[in-house]
């Protein structure tokens, strides 16, 4: 098993589209993302940046679009990925 850890933040301009003044240009949010975001604000704001959350799927991309969203909203997160070599 390979196993990456990275911050998205650091890779971010590889991965999202940027406009001629270099602003990261965001897709619509769907409304999972939107709630995701939503929860994750309310744990911050309650637990003064004490706690943390785990997010977790078998879609990378998806987690790559959120953390677009993510660095959008300033909320820190690390990002980690799991592959299989075989």
């Amino acid at each position: 098993m390979n196993v990456v850890r990275r911050k998205l933040d650091q890779v971010q301009s590889a991965r999202a589209p940027h406009n001629d003044e270099d602003e990261v240009q965001l897709p619509p949010m769907s409304a999972k993302f939107s709630k995701a975001i939503s929860i994750l604000r309310d744990i911050r704001e309650k637990s003064d940046g004490k706690e943390k959350a785990i997010i977790f799927s078998q879609w990378t991309t998806a987690l790559h679009l959120l953390g677009m969203f993510l660095t959008a909203e300033t909320i820190k997160f690390v990002q980690c990925e799991c592959g299989y070599v075989g």
